[in-house]
């Protein structure tokens, strides 16, 4: 029952933004992206405002799920790294298109770090091949626990592995919680107001 109520409160959440968002497409401005398919060519842009508004939401109930002890809470923490990686994947591809959206990627990477999100999802997506060792990017996949918290110096851990201190929640190592809400609900509105203009 608790994971239907999860899934069925995202969906009504994504109902709700996709709603809203309903008739922002300009058909009239179109571009060829990717092969004889055309696209309208904000259609990224719209489709980056909803995924980061979906990492925001998300990101919300993973700390919550924290905070309450809650069983589901790791599910949410995927579920997270998710729309926090297809966020920064339609900001990227809005640069193809509009050269102006460069500056919200910028915002995101500077924040979490160039590449982590991406790193992160991929590493626990393919974690069977990271375990054998055969995983593409190896290197980043252990690390340091004491460059991110001092208390733990000595101490190794893998991706799979979140750290909570009293101010941080950062999943992998690499992806601090509350910094990457912090910057989508800041460049969330400004990509809003950029979005009724393209």
């Amino acid at each position: 029952m608790v994971r239907y109520s999860a899934i069925k409160a995202t969906i009504e959440y994504l109902n709700d933004v996709l709603l809203k968002r309903k008739g922002v497409v300009k058909m009239s401005n179109k571009s060829k992206i990717g092969k004889n398919i055309d696209f309208p060519a904000n259609q990224f842009v719209v489709s980056a405002i909803d995924w980061l508004g979906y990492s925001i939401f998300q990101g919300n109930r993973l700390l919550n799920a924290f905070k309450e002890k809650h069983k589901m809470a790791r599910f949410e923490e995927e579920v997270f790294v998710f729309a926090l990686d297809r966020a920064i994947f339609m900001l990227k591809i809005s640069t193809y298109e509009y050269s102006e959206m460069q500056i919200f990627l910028d915002k995101v990477e500077y924040a979490l770090g160039k590449g982590n999100v991406k790193d992160v999802r991929d590493m626990r997506t393919h974690i069977d091949a990271y375990l054998e060792g055969k995983g593409k990017n190896q290197n980043n996949f252990i690390f340091e626990a004491g460059s991110i918290v001092s208390v733990f110096e000595g101490l190794v851990l893998d991706v799979t592995t979140t750290i909570v201190t009293d101010d941080s929640y950062i999943i992998g190592g690499k992806i601090n919680v509350q910094k990457a809400i912090q910057v989508m609900e800041e460049i969330l509105p400004q990509v809003e107001r950029f979005c009724g203009s393209c």
